[in-house]
């Protein structure tokens, strides 16, 4: 078999005097790593042939044909290898941006199988047993299910499940340019279907989608330079600096985009060793990242540069100032210079300092031990420190070489690599440990925003253990069967978990009330000027905090030692996460009528990719792709779907995706996927409204029927998926099209309608929508050819059980959630456009169902009745009238904006904020007309405090940024009031001065999950349910079906992440406390299905 080329070691000597650590060499790549076959013959050009073959029962094989035990056992490749690093968010608002706070791991496999050798592939492989439903889970102590993942898949999972969500993936210049296809010996296809191998790119590509699922960020490292050539610098005789930005430039023209909205930026080298700093020469790193980071800029200027350090000697004075001990900079730590010699980037903002540091087990340094005498590598004669002296040296030479940066608050420290032996230390009073746990508290103080750990992989190999002896020591998070976690260490890298507001990336942040986001104590919020319709420049810098989830546009800053996330918010309507992906944890096929309230605490949820059942070896089941990402406002965050091939081979089960909903309805007389739906003959009705009601006119007879709406939201094509969320049916998550909208659930639970999120650019784009999120042996019917294709099968689906739809403009784009019907980028024609594509395609019979337009989602940031350029009175106008000159059938829905108010309640004044789209208190003065009349149907937004805590939901509250303290909860009587009085203020006053009904265009929050000792985010939520019951409103639409849904607050005073839909995460078991709740609406006058005229 072929082999990969070796790889030797530009080990530094031994110092001269034997007391001096000499430079440590770079033992994870230079030492006996453990995969790596030495093939010094090969040229380093030539692509590695592994054969593919199954090991015999008993002797589970890799793809590569080598057992688990002869790969730990070959010797180091050496230069190139993979790193997963994991990203611990914290969010908070700053001057308009959200911090975030890494907790990554690395993840090192050898030449062959890494992005930086000639494999190209990143994730170990492994052949899955037949049928079994659990291949390659790693048992990591947690009560999840059995996970039908693809291992790739079954990694990000682990990953998600333990606070990661960021992945460092080390590349190798000369394969970036080559972008040959990688070697598919190395892949597993049949447990990795995701994974395109056609280019190295492309590989890439898919990998970063993958994690994308489980909000998890990746980090581009330059690792190599080539397959043989680690590189001390960023160029060689190997590699020109022309080469190199060349390789730059590759990187963002294929990845800086909205398919991979989870790139974080560029490592410019990983550790320049040979590379001096401000002498101008050749080598000289003070010029090499400023060029390396420009290029990547003005390619990509969302993202960010992460520059390591160079290499050194230096002294210091012990702590009572009587010694001096000298160290050499770990490689990639030495950061002194930066304070005479700065580096200087074209767009502020966007430096990180990403330094390294390890424990003995990597090198002994000198001044980890108590009178250690050198012996060449070793430290012997030595004692061990106290653990009080232990941290002062870990923490004077941390500062010294790269801590003291805090202090001028240029960009964040991130720690680029830490880590050493853990659970395998030798020493007695286990040095390395307390090394590791030290390097963690530095990570974790002001000006740090965390570090990535070295590594997940079982290979990661360490040679000296403890500091007098020298040999071969593998430890990784995971076992060397990568099936099970290495729990000390898990454990211990618990300890990041404590950073404020651990959020899986992106953070997703719920639209707050317009004081908060916009008004209060930050200092550098920067005001918008009004914007031309058609206006092409950037929006004047302001960041939202929107109830959405951070999808693709993602502008990241490094901005006083913090890295920052600026909110070019997304949302989706009432989750924090609406749009967020699915929870990691899988749970049973069962229904689940347990309260499972949290602690105080949050839990940073992982959003999980949808299981995917592994095939077998004959019969391979159906693959669908893993969900994607909704929002608590609507979901912005459209992760893209690995590009999965579904299976068209029969499911495993007659059952697979049915709705558990309590009932024992049988399923054996309905078609479980039809290919199309019956055309019931169906005249497009005349919908109207009047009189406080929805109705639906026979257009031959002119005869009236009222309809009352219990409506509900499922998101999706407001993403860049372009594809209702859920649709991946298999054995362990993920439903259909029949099992969804079937009279097993929709119409079971009285459920009449869906509103359906779009976003403009996927309208007029029209473009395909993403495959992979739909199983399409179970839903044949949904055209996933074109974005308005998608939408017409879905229509004419609901259609087909008399379910009508509501049609959302969610979002401007993907990227732009629009606090307006435009914005500087997406001009107002591109909403009128957009809604001429909607009722050409769909004004017509066979989609009869449609009752309307909303015509812009929560455009916050209008006004009304001013004639101003962001007066949403003359927007809606101009959309409403244009809807109705195409399609005059369909109604308008109307929403408000978002200002501050007072109100008397019994006596008592409150301040308030409306709900994003809740403010309509000017339409009574200024009244909207449209050309057609009783076309106007108010559809306002009201949440609970798990949205955003309103001051007026709890009693005496103090304001805490965003957060509320020491307040107390209302009685049911008082809370009933306040949203009933507040609702009136907002929107229901207009049932008393014009005609139109009022429908709740969204309501919602944490139900079950509710955090409050008095349930107060239940009881807004039913107290919006018998407002909405009253005279002059025609019913809502709960948020959200998705279970993905996601809200940052829970209870009023703490905020985190938590995820709740009316499905729970696996698609099919419905949330029943949630489901009994909404059956307040069932005695609703009118309510019923929509009828059908023929």
């Amino acid at each position: 078999m072929a082999t990969s080329p070796r790889v030797t070691s530009p080990r530094a000597e031994p110092d001269e005097d034997e007391n001096q650590p000499r430079s440590p060499s770079e033992y994870k790549r230079y030492s006996s790593s453990s995969i790596l076959t030495d093939s010094s013959q090969e040229d380093s050009s030539s692509d590695v042939q592994m054969p593919a073959s199954t090991g015999a029962k008993g002797t589970k094989q890799h793809k590569g044909g080598k057992t688990a035990q002869e790969r730990k056992n070959q010797p180091t490749a050496g230069k190139c290898f993979k790193v997963l690093f994991i990203v611990v968010v914290v969010g908070s608002v700053v001057a308009g941006t959200v911090i975030v706070i890494l907790k990554l791991v690395q993840q090192k496999d050898s030449a062959n199988s890494g992005f930086n050798g000639n494999g190209y592939f990143p994730i170990p492989t492994a052949e899955v047993d037949s049928l079994a439903q659990t291949a390659g889970r790693i048992a990591d102590g947690t009560s999840v299910t059995s996970e039908s993942l693809p291992l790739g898949f079954q990694l990000a999972a682990f990953l998600a499940r333990n606070n990661f969500n960021s992945v460092r993936l080390p590349l190798c210049i000369e394969s970036i340019l080559n972008d040959r296809r990688p070697n598919p010996d190395l892949i597993n296809t049949a447990a990795n279907r995701a994974i395109n191998v056609q280019s190295y790119t492309g590989l890439l590509s898919s990998i970063i989608r993958a994690l994308a699922f489980r909000k998890i960020s990746v980090l581009l490292d330059l690792h190599t330079l080539t397959p043989t050539d680690a590189g001390g610098s960023w160029t060689s005789d190997n590699l020109s600096e022309i080469s190199y930005l060349a390789a730059v430039d590759v990187l963002a023209t294929k990845l800086c985009n909205d398919q991979h909205w989870n790139v974080i930026g560029i490592d410019l080298k990983n550790k320049p060793y040979a590379a001096t700093w401000g002498d101008n020469g050749p080598n000289d790193w003070a010029v090499g990242a400023p060029k390396i980071a420009n290029r990547m800029l003005k390619g990509c200027p969302n993202w960010l540069a992460f520059a390591q350090g160079t290499v050194s000697k230096h002294t210091l004075r012990s702590d009572d100032n009587t010694q001096v001990f000298s160290y050499t900079d770990w490689w990639g730590g030495g950061l002194q210079n930066e304070a005479t010699a700065p580096l200087k980037l074209s767009i502020p903002n966007k430096l990180v300092y990403a330094p390294h540091y390890y424990s003995p087990s990597e090198y002994p340094q000198s001044y980890f031990v108590l009178n250690g005498i050198r012996d060449h590598d070793l430290m012997v004669g030595y004692t061990e420190y106290t653990n009080e002296t232990l941290k002062r040296r870990v923490t004077a030479t941390t500062a010294d070489m790269f801590g003291f940066l805090t202090q001028y608050q240029q960009g964040a420290i991130v720690l680029g690599e830490f880590g050493g032996l853990y659970t395998k230390d030798a020493f007695a009073n286990l040095t390395n440990r307390r090394v590791i746990e030290l390097t963690m508290d530095v990570a974790s103080q002001p000006g740090y925003a965390g570090g990535y750990v070295w590594g997940l992989n079982p290979e990661t190999t360490y040679e000296y253990n403890p500091s007098d002896t020298k040999g071969s020591w593998s430890e990784g998070l995971v076992d060397e069967t990568w099936a099970t976690a290495n729990e000390p260490f898990l454990t211990a890298l618990k300890k990041l978990d404590a950073l404020p507001f651990l959020q899986p990336w992106p953070i997703e942040s719920l639209e707050a009330p317009v004081d908060y986001s916009r008004l209060d104590s930050s200092s550098a919020l920067v005001q918008d000027e009004d914007e031309s319709k058609e206006d092409d420049d950037n929006e004047g810098g302001q960041s939202r905090r929107t109830k959405a989830i951070l999808l693709f546009a993602l502008t990241v800053l490094s901005i006083g030692g913090v890295v920052a996330v600026v909110l070019v918010l997304f949302g989706t309507k009432g989750d924090a996460a609406s749009h967020s992906l699915t929870n990691g944890s899988q749970t049973s096929l069962t229904t689940d009528t347990s309260t499972n309230v949290p602690s105080v605490t949050p839990f940073a949820t992982s959003s999980s990719i949808p299981s995917i059942a592994i095939p077998t070896t004959t019969t391979p089941s159906t693959i669908v792709a893993p969900s994607a990402t909704p929002p608590v406002t609507e979901p912005m965050t459209s992760t893209s779907a690995p590009s999965m091939t579904p299976s068209m081979s029969p499911p495993l089960t007659p059952n697979i995706g049915r709705i558990l909903d309590g009932t024992s309805r049988t399923l054996a007389t309905e078609e479980t996927n039809p290919t199309s739906f019956p055309d019931r003959g169906c005249k497009l009705p005349n919908y109207r409204s009047h009189d406080g009601q929805v109705f639906i006119q026979n257009s031959a007879s002119g005869v009236e029927t009222p309809v009352a709406i219990k409506g509900i939201n499922w998101f999706g094509l407001d993403t860049a998926e372009n594809v209702p969320f859920g649709l991946w049916a298999n054995d362990q998550n993920g439903t259909t099209i029949v099992r969804l909208f079937s009279v097993f659930f929709i119409l079971t639970m009285f459920f009449n309608s869906i509103r359906l999120p779009l976003n403009v650019r996927g309208i007029l784009a029209n473009g395909p929508t993403n495959e992979n999120l739909v199983n399409t042996y179970w839903s044949p019917s949904v055209n996933l050819t074109t974005y308005l294709g998608t939408v017409s099968s879905i229509v004419h689906a609901f259609g087909s059980r008399g379910i009508s739809i509501l049609l959302d403009l969610h979002y401007l784009s993907p990227t732009d959630k629009g606090d307006a019907w435009f914005s500087a980028t997406t001009p107002e024609s591109n909403s009128l456009a957009a809604i001429d594509a909607l009722a050409t395609t769909l004004c017509n019979d066979r989609h009869w169902n449609v009752l309307g337009l909303d015509l812009k989602n929560e455009p916050w940031d209008t006004t009304w009745g001013d004639n101003g350029a962001r007066d949403f009175k003359v927007g809606a106008a101009t959309l409403g009238n244009r809807m109705l000159k195409r399609c005059p059938q369909w109604l308008a829905f109307v929403e408000g904006n978002a200002k501050p108010h007072t109100i008397d309640i019994k006596g008592q004044r409150f301040e308030y904020y409306d709900w994003w789209g809740g403010g309509l208190q000017k339409a009574g003065d200024f009244r909207l007309a449209l050309d057609v009349p009783a076309k106007i149907v108010w559809a306002p937004h009201y949440y609970s405090p798990s949205v955003y805590p309103q001051t007026y939901l709890v009693k005496d509250a103090t304001r805490g940024k965003d957060v509320l303290y020491g307040y107390s909860e209302w009685t049911d009587n008082e809370l009933s009031d306040i949203v009933r009085a507040t609702s009136e203020d907002m929107f229901g006053y207009l049932r008393h001065v014009q005609d139109g009904a009022i429908v709740f265009g969204e309501f919602g929050g944490l139900y079950a999950l509710d955090a409050h000792p008095l349930k107060t985010s239940r009881r807004v939520i039913q107290d919006c349910m018998k407002v909405m019951k009253e005279p002059g409103y025609a019913g809502g639409y709960m948020w959200s079906l998705n279970p993905e849904s996601g809200y940052a607050f829970n209870p009023s005073d703490t905020a985190g992440y938590w995820e709740e839909g009316l499905l729970k995460n696996d698609w099919v078991t419905v949330n029943m406390e949630y489901l009994h709740a909404l059956e307040i609406l069932d005695d609703m006058p009118n309510l019923r299905s929509f009828p059908c005229f023929t």
